[in-house]
C-alpha cells in the first residue's frame, strides 16, 4: 500500500465508525480509541466469550474502480498469525474480516502498552527496564528466525501486563509500506504518525527521494503482494534501538521525523547523557548506526551482553520461569472444582520453586540458632531453601544484584487479585515479605504494603457487603491476620521513606485499622483479628514515629529548598515534596496519638482477654509511642485493673509487662501505681503469679529502680518489700523460696554493712536455724529454717476453707480485750521454734502466743475445732517444733483462700455449661473381643495370581467356602458391606474377598434395625494382613441403644490384643517346677558328673553333624536342638530318670538349613528357630497327657509364624529373644550384619530395625531389661553397645578392658560370646534399685563377670583355672559412637577379613583366648547357680549362696573355690584352683558298692566328656538337676 491510499482515504467518515462494528453480528462496539484516517482502533466486546477485543478498521476508499482488494493481504496476514501463536510474548491477529466497505483487523486486548506504563506508579525500576530490553531482543530474535518482521516498532505496540511481561502486537509488514518518500512527509502521517506525536523510528534507510528514484512496496496500491518482503532485520533493529532509547528517557522521543533527517544528514545526535547505564546506552548507539550493516542482529546481541548488560539469571532461570507463568496451558484445574483459579497454581508453583528462585538470583541465608518465639512479629517464613522460621533483615544491595526480586514481586502482585482459594493468599503474603527483603524500602513503601493493603480493603468491603446483605463473609480471618503481621513486618525493616510516605499512617493505615475494629462479622473470626492487630499495634506505634521523625526533616529540607531554590535541580529533588499539601510536612503528634489512643483503648478494654494477652505481651513499644505522662494516663489504669482478672494467663502476662515498663515510667509511678498492687498480689491463688511478682522485687531492686544512695525513702520501701514477703520463706514450693532468697541478697546487695546489719539482718533472723555473717545464696540458702512439707500446707488450707465461725483460729479479729478480761482464767502456752517433741493443746478460749520474726510476739485463740485440726496437722508430719511455722503463714493461707474461692483461674468458659449440671449418668458398655488367624496359603492346591496383594485392612475380611460343609454359623458376614471383589488367591478351602462399604448399604441397614427394634451389636474387621496370614477381629458389645454416634464410637474402637487372644500360640504352662531332689541334695544341687546319656548327631552320610543350640522348655519336660544341617529335634526327659545309652528324639524336623538360635516364648510351648537362610519360624510343640498330666506323646511341631530376612541385605538372625509385655509381644534378633530387628509376632510385621555401629564390630550376643526397656549388645571385638527399645536411639557404647598384674591393658580384641540379664532376685549389697547382667568374653580370661547397672561396674568376677589368684580389674571405657570420629587409619587398623561360616566365634579359637564358650543361670527357690563351659571342654557349677559347694564336672584335678571380696573396690573374687589329680577307684571294689562318685570315675573319659567346643548349655529340673551340654563335634551329653 502506499501513495494512492492515502491521498483517496477519506479525512472523516461518511458514516458514524460504530455502524462499522455493527455490522459484526460476534462483536459490540464499545467507544472510539484513535481515530486516524489509516486504521481506526476500536474497543468492542466479543460476544462469543466476552473478552474485550482490539479491532483495527481500515475504511475502502469509495473512489477506487473496482474497490480495493485485500485477498492476498489477508492472506499473508493469517500466514503470520499462525506462525506466531507459538510464542506467548506476541500478540498476533486473531480474526480477519473483510467486507465491501472495510478491512478488520481484531486482536485480544491488552489495558496498557508500554508508553502508558511510564507514567504509571510505581514507576518502573532500572531492573525492570533492563528486564524489559531483554524480553525485546528476545522478542525480535525469534520473530527474525523465522523471517517475520514488524514494521512499525514503537512503545506503542508494546503491550505490557500487569506483571511487565511484554508481548509485541499490530504487525506492520503487509499493512503499511516499506519505503517512503523523504519530500512528502504527508504518507508518513497518514501510515505512522497515528498518536500525532511527530515521532518516527523508522530506519533511515527507508526513506527516498521521490524526485530522483522509485521503490517497490511489498503491497502495492491495489493490494497485491510483489512477491518478497521489502523489510529487512536492520530496520526493526534501528527502531528497537529508538524504542529502548525512550523507555530509558522516560518517555521522551529519540527521534522526530524532523531530527531523523538531521540525524541521517550528520546534523543531530539524540542525548543519551542521561542514561547512567553505560552498557544500555552502548546498545542504543550500536542498533541506531546510519550504516545498517553495522547493526548486529539480536541473538549477536544476547550473546554479547551476558554478563554484562544482562545477568546470567536472565538467561537460565529468570526469562523461562516468567513465559511459564505467562503460559496457562501448563496449568489444569480439576474437572468441577470452582474453588480454585489458575492463578492459584501460579502462586503455589512460585511457593514451591522458592528455593530455586532464591539459588538463581543469588539469595544467601545464614544459618541460625532456632527461635521458638510464639510471636506474631516479625512473621517467621519456613519457605522451601530457607532456615525454619526465618525473618527478614536489612539487606544491602549491590549493583550485580539491582533488586531482581522486583520482576518476581510484580508476578505475586498481579496473581494475588484473582486467587480465590486462602492459602494462596497466605501463601502470597508471605511471598511478598520473603522477596521485599531483597528490595529498598522505597519499593517497600510503594509497592509491597499497597498490595499488602488491598487484602485488608477486600475484606473490609465484602464484611461491609455481607452485613447489609445479611450473608457470611466469604473470605477469611487468617488472611487479614497474615496480611497485617506481614505489614507489619515490612515496615520495622524500613530504614527511610520518601517524601510522598510521610502520610502513609494517618491518612492510609490507621483508618484502615479502625475500619476493622468497627466491622460486625463473627465473633470467632473478629477475636483472631483482634489479636493479631493487638500483636502489631505497639510495633506500628513505633514505626509511625519514626516515620513523623522524618517527616519533620522532609520539612526543614522543604524550606531550605525554597528559600535557595538555585536552578531546575533543587526543583527536581524536591518535585515530590511541591506535589503534597503545604500540611503534608506538619502532621501533628496529636493526631497519631488520638488515632493509637483510640486503638488501643479497644484493644484494652475488649471482653477477651486473649486480645488483652496479645497487646500485653509487647507493650513497651507503646508506652515509648505515647511517652511517659500518657502512659500514666492512658495505659496504667487499664492495666492495673487486670490483677483483679479472673484469668490467671492475663494477670501473668501483665506482672511480665510490669517488668518491662516498669523502668520506663519511672520511680514515682512504681510507687504509687504498681507497688501497693504487687503487694496485694503476693496472696493470689495461683502460685505462678506469686511467683512472677517476686520476679519483679527482685528486678527492680538489682537493677536498683530503688536505690537508697538517690531515694530518701528506699529503705522503706524495702522494709514492705520483706515485711509481706519475708513469710514466703515457708511456703512449700521451692521456687517461691528461692525467689525470696534472692530478693533478700539483691537488697543486701544495695545496702552498705550498718544498714545490712541493723536493717535487714533484724527481719530476716527469725528464719534463720544458724547465724550468718554474709549475704550470699551459698551463706544464705543453707541457713533458713526448712518450709512446711506439701502435706501440712495443703492440710492446713482445707483447715482455711472448711473453717467454721467457731474456729477462732481464722477468725480476723484482735483478742487482746478479751485475754486482758479473762487473764485469770485462761493459761497461756508460748510456742516457739525450740519447744521440744511434746505440745500442750490448751483448753477453749486459751491461747497460743508465739514469736514473729521481728521479735514481738502474738497470740491466737484457740477452739475445740482448731484443737482437732492441729492434731490432724501432727498425723500428716507437722512436728512440735514446727508449729509457729502455721501460725506465721495463717494470714497467707486465709487470704490466698478467701481470694481463690469463686476465681476462676482458667479461660472464660462461660459459653460452655458444666459438666456437673448436665446429669449425666455414666454407661458401662462391656465387650466381647475374639480374634482369628487363618493362613492365606492353607490348602493342598493354592495357585496365586501374578498382581500386587491391595487391602484396606478396615474393608478387607476372610470368608469360608459355602461348600466346606461347617455350616453358615462359622462365616464372618458383614450385613453393611454391598459387594465383594475376587480374591487373587483360589484356594479350595478358603476363598478370601474385599468388601467394599456402601453408604446405601449403611443406610437401609439402620432404617431396617431402628423399625424392626434390633439392631447390630457385631463388628467384624481386618486386623492385621500380610502375604502369608490375615487376622481377622470379631467385637461384640452391651449397648442396647440406637443412638448412632455411640454406635459408630462403639463400632470403631480398637483394642491391643495379647498372645492369650489367639489359640495358636497354646495354653500358658507353669515355669519350671520343683525337681524331684535326691536326698543327698535336697537343699542345694551338685552334679557328680554322670552321664546320663549321650546322643551323637549326625548327617545322612554319616558327617559329624554338629549342635549349635539347646533350648529347655519353660517345665523341663523336654528340650530342643538344633544342629548345623538343619535338623531340629524335641527329646523327651522323662526317659533320663535312669542311666540309658540309646536315646532318640520324640519329633524331627529338617529345616534344610543351618539353625543358629532357638528361644522358647515365656510359660507357652511355643519357640523360635532361625536360620543361615533367613528365615524364622515359630512352633508349637502340642502334646498328649494322661490323667496325670504327664505327657505321654508329642503329636507334632506346628508352625503358627514365619518371618523371612533379605540375606543379601539385612543378614540372618544370629541370637534371637522374646519382649512380651501388656504393651508388645515383640521378638527381638540380632543379625549377621549387625542389625537389631524387632517383629511383632502377632501382626507379623518388623516392629523396628536398627544399625549397630560396624566399626564396632559384627554383633555376638546381645540381652535386654524388659522394664527399663533398655538393650545392651556385645559385639566381636569386645564392645558393649546400649541401645533405648522405646527411640531405637544408641545411647553409649563402652570397650571391655581387663588390667593386668603389670598394670598394662591387653591390646587385642576378644569377642564378647554371651550376655545374660540377672533377675531382680539376684542382689549384691544395699542398692535395692540396681539390677545386673553377666558376661562371658570380652578378655580372653575364662571369667565370669557379674555387672551392674545403671553404674556399668564389675561387682563379680568368676574365674577358673587359677595358678597364681590376682585382682582382676575390669572396667567399661566410654567410646564414640558417631562415625565421623573414627579416620580412615584407625579403620584400617581394625580391619580384619573374616569369613562368613556358622560359627561366629571360629577366628576366636587362639591358644590366648581362654573364653568361657557357653554359659546359664538358673535360679531355684533359695539357691542360684551358674553353669559355664571352659574352652577345654570342661563343666563348671558355681552355687552363687556357697561358693564353696561349687563342682567342676569332667576334670581330672580336684578342685576347690575361693571368694575374696575387696571393700573398698567393692569387688568379689570367686578363683577355681586345682589341687592335686583325683585317683581312680580300686577295682577290687563291687560294682553294686559304687556310689555316685565312683560311677563318675569309672566312666571312660573319651566318652563322658565332650570331644569339642561346647557350643551351648540347657538345664533340667525334671525329673531331677540335670545339665546338657552339646558341642560342634555333634554330641549331646547329659550330666547329673
Amino acid at each position: 500500500m502506499g501513495a494512492r491510499l492515502s491521498l483517496l482515504a477519506p479525512s472523516a467518515p461518511t458514516v458514524a465508525i460504530s455502524s462499522y462494528v455493527d455490522i459484526l453480528q460476534s462483536f459490540q462496539y464499545i467507544d472510539l480509541l484513535n481515530n486516524p484516517r489509516f486504521l481506526k482502533t476500536i474497543r468492542a466486546i466479543d460476544n462469543s466469550n466476552g473478552n474485550l477485543v482490539i479491532i483495527k478498521i481500515l475504511i475502502k476508499p469509495s473512489s477506487t474502480p473496482g474497490g480495493l482488494q485485500l485477498d492476498q493481504v489477508i492472506e499473508l496476514l493469517t500466514k503470520q498469525a499462525s506462525l506466531l501463536a507459538q510464542f506467548n510474548h506476541v500478540l498476533p491477529w486473531h480474526k480477519l474480516i473483510e467486507t465491501d466497505r472495510a478491512g478488520y483487523l481484531i486482536r485480544q486486548m491488552l489495558k496498557t502498552n508500554l508508553y502508558d506504563r511510564l507514567s504509571i506508579r510505581p514507576f518502573l525500576e532500572p531492573i525492570e527496564k533492563k528486564f524489559m530490553v531483554y524480553q525485546m531482543l528476545k522478542i525480535i530474535e525469534d520473530c527474525h528466525r523465522l523471517g517475520i518482521h514488524h514494521g512499525d516498532l514503537k512503545l506503542e505496540n508494546f503491550v505490557v501486563t500487569s506483571w511487565n511481561w511484554l508481548m509485541l502486537s499490530d504487525f506492520a509488514s503487509y499493512t503499511k509500506p516499506v519505503y517512503l518518500p523523504e519530500d512528502n512527509p504527508s504518507q508518513f502521517s497518514f501510515y505512522f504518525d497515528s498518536s500525532d506525536r511527530r515521532v518516527c523510528y523508522l530506519a533511515p534507510e527507508r526513506f527516498y527521494n521521490s524526485s530522483k528514484e522509485s521503490r517497490g512496496q511489498t503491497i502495492n496500491d491495489d493490494g497485491q503482494y510483489a512477491g518478497k518482503d521489502g523489510l529487512t532485520d536492520q530496520m526493526d533493529l534501528f527502531s528497537l534501538g529508538c524504542v529502548i532509547a525512550e523507555l530509558y528517557l522516560d518517555g521522551e522521543p529519540t527521534f522526530t521525523l524532523s531530527q531523523l533527517f538531521k540525524f541521517v544528514k550528520s546534523e543531530y545526535k539524540p542525548d543519551l547523557s542521561t542514561i547512567h547505564d553505560s552498557e544500555i546506552r552502548s546498545l542504543i548507539e550500536v542498533l541506531i548506526q546510519r550504516n545498517p550493516n553495522k547493526r548486529p542482529s539480536a541473538e549477536d546481541l544476547l550473546h554479547s551482553l551476558h554478563q554484562k548488560c544482562f545477568p546470567p539469571f536472565f538467561y537460565d532461570f529468570l526469562y523461562q520461569f516468567m513465559s511459564d507463568l505467562n503460559d496457562n496451558s501448563l496449568y489444569e484445574i480439576p474437572l468441577g472444582n470452582s474453588s480454585i483459579s489458575i492463578n492459584d497454581l501460579k502462586i503455589d508453583k512460585i511457593y514451591r520453586s522458592f528455593d530455586k528462585i532464591a539459588e538463581a538470583l543469588g539469595f544467601e541465608y545464614e544459618r541460625e540458632e532456632q527461635d521458638n518465639d510464639s510471636a506474631f512479629v516479625p512473621i517467621k517464613l519456613n519457605l522451601p531453601g530457607m532456615p525454619n522460621n526465618y525473618h527478614i533483615k536489612p539487606f544491602n544491595f549491590s549493583e550485580k544484584l539491582g533488586q531482581a526480586s522486583l520482576i518476581i514481586l510484580g508476578v505475586i502482585f498481579s496473581l494475588m487479585r484473582s486467587t480465590k482459594q486462602v492459602s494462596s493468599k497466605i501463601k502470597a503474603c508471605e511471598l511478598i515479605v520473603a522477596f521485599s527483603e531483597r528490595i529498598n524500602d522505597e519499593c517497600k513503601l510503594d509497592r509491597s504494603i499497597p498490595y499488602l493493603s488491598s487484602l485488608l480493603n477486600e475484606f473490609i468491603e465484602d464484611s461491609y457487603q455481607a452485613s447489609n446483605n445479611q450473608n457470611t463473609s466469604t473470605l477469611s480471618s487468617r488472611v487479614v491476620c497474615t496480611a497485617l503481621t506481614s505489614i507489619t513486618t515490612l515496615l520495622l525493616s524500613c530504614t527511610y521513606i520518601t517524601p510522598i510516605n510521610v502520610l502513609m499512617f494517618p491518612e492510609y493505615l490507621l483508618p484502615k485499622l479502625s475500619s476493622l475494629m468497627a466491622l460486625n462479622y463473627p465473633l470467632k473470626e473478629k477475636d483472631t483479628i483482634k489479636v493479631t492487630l493487638a500483636s502489631c499495634l505497639p510495633y506500628l506505634a513505633s514505626v509511625s514515629k519514626k516515620f513523623w521523625m522524618m517527616s519533620k526533616t522532609f520539612k526543614s529540607e522543604n524550606h531550605l529548598g525554597a528559600s535557595t531554590n538555585e536552578g531546575n535541580q533543587q526543583f527536581l529533588i524536591n518535585q515530590d515534596s511541591a506535589n503534597l499539601p503545604s500540611s503534608g510536612f506538619t502532621i501533628p503528634k496529636s493526631q497519631l496519638d488520638a488515632d493509637f489512643e483510640n486503638l488501643t483503648f479497644t484493644l484494652l478494654t475488649d471482653s477477651n482477654p486473649v486480645v488483652k494477652i496479645s497487646l500485653l505481651n509487647n507493650v513497651l513499644p507503646l508506652c515509648q509511642f505515647f511517652g511517659v505522662d500518657k502512659t500514666n494516663d492512658i495505659i496504667l489504669p487499664h492495666l492495673i485493673t487486670y490483677l483483679n482478672d479472673p484469668n490467671f494467663h492475663l494477670r501473668l502476662v501483665f506482672l511480665s509487662s510490669v517488668l518491662k515498663i516498669g523502668q520506663y515510667v519511672g520511680v514515682l509511678s512504681f510507687e504509687q501505681y504498681l507497688l501497693p498492687l504487687l503487694i496485694q498480689t503476693l496472696r493470689d491463688l495461683e502460685q505462678f503469679v506469686v511467683l512472677k511478682v517476686l520476679e519483679i522485687f527482685n528486678e527492680f531492686v538489682l537493677n536498683r529502680l530503688i536505690n537508697p544512695k538517690t531515694e530518701f525513702n528506699a529503705l522503706e520501701i524495702y522494709k514492705e518489700l520483706l515485711v509481706n514477703s519475708i513469710n514466703l520463706l515457708l511456703h512449700p514450693n521451692e521456687w517461691i523460696r528461692q525467689a525470696v532468697m534472692n530478693l533478700i541478697i539483691s537488697i543486701s546487695d544495695n545496702l552498705s554493712a550498718a544498714d545490712r546489719y541493723c536493717f535487714l539482718y533484724p527481719l530476716i533472723k527469725g528464719f534463720l536455724s544458724y547465724d550468718l555473717s554474709t549475704f550470699t545464696w551459698d551463706s544464705l540458702y543453707p541457713c533458713i529454717t526448712k518450709p512446711l512439707s506439701r502435706q501440712v500446707y495443703d492440710l492446713a488450707t482445707t483447715w482455711s476453707l472448711n473453717a467454721t465461725p467457731k474456729s477462732l483460729f481464722w477468725q480476723q479479729k484482735n483478742f487482746s480485750t478479751l485475754s486482758q478480761l479473762n487473764s485469770a482464767k485462761k493459761s497461756v502456752v508460748s510456742f516457739t521454734k525450740n519447744m521440744g517433741n511434746s505440745v500442750y493443746l490448751p483448753r477453749l478460749n486459751s491461747e497460743v502466743v508465739f514469736p514473729l520474726s521481728n521479735g514481738n510476739k502474738s497470740s491466737v485463740p484457740l477452739s475445740p475445732e482448731d484443737k482437732q485440726w492441729l492434731i490432724k496437722l501432727k498425723s500428716v508430719g507437722l512436728e512440735d517444733r514446727d508449729l509457729w511455722k502455721v501460725f506465721v503463714l495463717r494470714d497467707y493461707i486465709y487470704h490466698v483462700c478467701r481470694n481463690g474461692h469463686g476465681k476462676s483461674n482458667s479461660t472464660d468458659l462461660s459459653g460452655f455449661s458444666s459438666l456437673s449440671n448436665t446429669q449425666l449418668v455414666p454407661r458401662n458398655v462391656f465387650f466381647d473381643v475374639s480374634y482369628k488367624s487363618e493362613s492365606l496359603s492353607a490348602g493342598s492346591r493354592t495357585t496365586e495370581s501374578n498382581v500386587e496383594l491391595l487391602m484396606n485392612p478396615d474393608d478387607s475380611i476372610s470368608l469360608r467356602d459355602f461348600d466346606s460343609g461347617k455350616g453358615m454359623s462359622n462365616l464372618l458376614i458383614l450385613p453393611n458391606f454391598a459387594r465383594v471383589k475376587a480374591s487373587i488367591q483360589t484356594v479350595e478351602a478358603n476363598v478370601f474377598g474385599e468388601l467394599e462399604m456402601s453408604h446405601d448399604s449403611n443406610g437401609n441397614s439402620s432404617h431396617i434395625g431402628h423399625h424392626n427394634g434390633t439392631h447390630d451389636s457385631n463388628s467384624h474387621k481386618v486386623f492385621s494382613v500380610n502375604s502369608s496370614k490375615i487376622i481377622t477381629v470379631n467385637l461384640k458389645h452391651s449397648y442396647t441403644g440406637y443412638n448412632p454416634f455411640i454406635l459408630n464410637y462403639l463400632n470403631n474402637l480398637e483394642f491391643e490384643p495379647s498372645l492369650n487372644n489367639f489359640s495358636e500360640f497354646g495354653n500358658l504352662v507353669g515355669s519350671e517346677v520343683k525337681s524331684k531332689l535326691s536326698k543327698e541334695s535336697a537343699e542345694h544341687w551338685t552334679p557328680k558328673g554322670i552321664l546320663v546319656t549321650q546322643v551323637k548327631s549326625t548327617q545322612a552320610g554319616g558327617e559329624i553333624d554338629g549342635v549349635n543350640c539347646v533350648e529347655v522348655c519353660p517345665t523341663s519336660e523336654f528340650f530342643i536342638s538344633g544342629s548345623d544341617s538343619g535338623l531340629l529335634k524335641v527329646w523327651n526327659t522323662a526317659k533320663l530318670e535312669k542311666i540309658i545309652t540309646v536315646l532318640n528324639p520324640s519329633l524331627t524336623v529338617d529345616l534344610k538349613s543351618s539353625i543358629t538360635s532357638i528361644r522358647f516364648l515365656p510359660n507357652r510351648f511355643v519357640f523360635s528357630v532361625t536360620t543361615v537362610d533367613g528365615i524364622t519360624r515359630l512352633y508349637r510343640v502340642d502334646v498328649i497327657r494322661n490323667k496325670a498330666k504327664k505327657i505321654t506323646k508329642f503329636s507334632k511341631l506346628t508352625i503358627i509364624r514365619k518371618f523371612e530376612l533379605d540375606v543379601d541385605t539385612d543378614g540372618y538372625i544370629l541370637k534371637s529373644d522374646f519382649l512380651v509385655n501388656d504393651k508388645q509381644s515383640l521378638m527381638v534378633g540380632i543379625t549377621s550384619c549387625s542389625k537389631i530387628v524387632g517383629y511383632d509376632i502377632i501382626r507379623l510385621e518388623k516392629s523396628f530395625e536398627v544399625q549397630n555401629p560396624l566399626i564396632h564390630g559384627l554383633t555376638t550376643t546381645f540381652m535386654f531389661q524388659e522394664k527399663n526397656m533398655w538393650l545392651l549388645v556385645g559385639t566381636s571385638k569386645g564392645v558393649l553397645s546400649l541401645w533405648d527399645i522405646r527411640f531405637h536411639l544408641l545411647v553409649k557404647s563402652w570397650k571391655v578392658q581387663l588390667k593386668q598384674p603389670d598394670d598394662t591393658f591387653r591390646n587385642t580384641p576378644f569377642a564378647i560370646r554371651k550376655l545374660i540379664a540377672l533377675p531382680k532376685s539376684y542382689q549384691l549389697g544395699t542398692q535395692s534399685e540396681a539390677s545386673y547382667f553377666a558376661m562371658i568374653g570380652g578378655s580372653g580370661e575364662s571369667d565370669i563377670t557379674v555387672w551392674e547397672v545403671p553404674a556399668f561396674e564389675c561387682k563379680q568376677v568368676f574365674s577358673s583355672q587359677v595358678e597364681t589368684p590376682y585382682v582382676k580389674n575390669y572396667s567399661l571405657i566410654e567410646i564414640s559412637n558417631d562415625t565421623q570420629d573414627y579416620t580412615i587409619d584407625s579403620i584400617l587398623e581394625s580391619l580384619e577379613i573374616e569369613f562368613a561360616t556358622n560359627d561366629p566365634f571360629e577366628n576366636e579359637n587362639t591358644p590366648d583366648n581362654k573364653s568361657f564358650t557357653a554359659f546359664k543361670y538358673m535360679a531355684s527357690q533359695s539357691h542360684g547357680y551358674f553353669l559355664s563351659s571352659t574352652w577345654n571342654q570342661r563343666l563348671i557349677l558355681w552355687n552363687l549362696t556357697s561358693i564353696a559347694d561349687s563342682v567342676s564336672v569332667n576334670c581330672e584335678y580336684e578342685t576347690k573355690f575361693i571368694s575374696n571380696t575387696f571393700k573398698r573396690q567393692t569387688l568379689t573374687l570367686v578363683n577355681e584352683m586345682f589341687e592335686k589329680k583325683k585317683e581312680p577307684v580300686k577295682s577290687g571294689y563291687k560294682k553294686e558298692a559304687y556310689g555316685l562318685e565312683e560311677v563318675s570315675s569309672n566312666q571312660i573319659d573319651a566318652v563322658r566328656t565332650n570331644q569339642d567346643m561346647v557350643t551351648d548349655l540347657g538345664i533340667l529340673t525334671r525329673p531331677f538337676e540335670m545339665a546338657v551340654s552339646v558341642d560342634r563335634n555333634g554330641c549331646i551329653n547329659v550330666y547329673k
